[in-house]
Parts: structure tokens; sequence; C-alpha cells
């Protein structure tokens, strides 16, 4: 949460670079001046493990942007949890790395994924082999846009 500075003014202050522990980033906004604590704006991206168990998995972006799943069952139910706070014009995105546990392993995407074209992306057959794809909506979760960006790993 950003708070006020008293006295201080924008313009006054040295520019820094550098390591941002402990440091801060200032801005202004009607005519008022705030700081927010700099490690509060560094990316947080914890890598979470799903298992797909007896053909189902859940993904949530609500608190999850790296995800690996993992396939063990012939075919694989994937859903995306609804966003609890969606918002139209916002980007979510979260990445999605499926890896192939026994290999030949299928998955059925959720009717609300569109991919390029229509077309929607062969994954890796053989066991261990990983692929990667990214997911963004820009409609708060109603519309998820995929797309394959690694393949064969």
């Amino acid at each position: 949460m950003a708070t006020q500075l008293k006295k201080t003014r924008l313009h006054e202050l040295d520019s820094f670079t550098g390591d941002p522990q402990g440091g801060v980033l200032l801005f202004s906004k009607e005519n008022k001046e705030y700081k927010i604590n700099a490690e509060q704006l560094l990316p947080t991206n914890t890598v979470t493990t799903v298992n797909g168990a007896d053909g189902t998995a859940t993904i949530n972006p609500n608190n999850v942007t790296d995800v690996i799943l993992v396939l063990n069952d012939p075919a694989t139910t994937l859903t995306i949890s609804p966003l609890t706070e969606a918002k139209a014009n916002v980007r979510v995105e979260f990445y999605l790395t499926v890896k192939q546990g026994t290999g030949a392993n299928k998955i059925t995407w959720p009717d609300n994924v569109k991919w390029p074209h229509n077309a929607t992306p062969v994954l890796s057959f053989t066991a261990n082999a990983e692929d990667t794809l990214a997911f963004y909506t820009l409609d708060g979760g109603t519309t998820w846009k995929g797309s394959l960006i690694a393949a064969g790993y």
C-alpha cells in the first residue's frame, strides 16, 4: 500500500539505480507524493505443480502464474478456475508446462480457451517430454487465448 510523503518533492530527489532491496518507488498523484517499497513491485513467479488425477486437473490463475501439469492419464480434462476479481481490459496471464508422465496423454481444453487459427496445438507424446504454453485474458477470464511457445523438451 502506498503511503503519503510529507515535505519532499519528487523533482528534488536524486535518481536511484541498483538493487531494489530496501528501496522505494516514489510517485506523485493529485499534487501529493507517495512511496511504495520496491520489494512489493518485484515479480513473484512461484512454480506450482499440478498432477492430473482421475482424468481432471484445475488451474487457478488467481494465485499462480507458472504451472507444471503432469499427465499420467490417457485423457485429462483441464479446468481454469474463474477469476475472483475479474476486470475487463486488464491482462491476466499464466504459463503452463505440460509434462508427459507416462506418454501419449491428451488434454481436453476448456471451451473458453481459444487458439490461433482455431487450431489446438499438438503436444509431445513421449514420456517425460515437456511443452510450454502461454495463456492470457483481457476480458476477466471469459475467454483465454492460448499459444504453444515451446515444444518437445
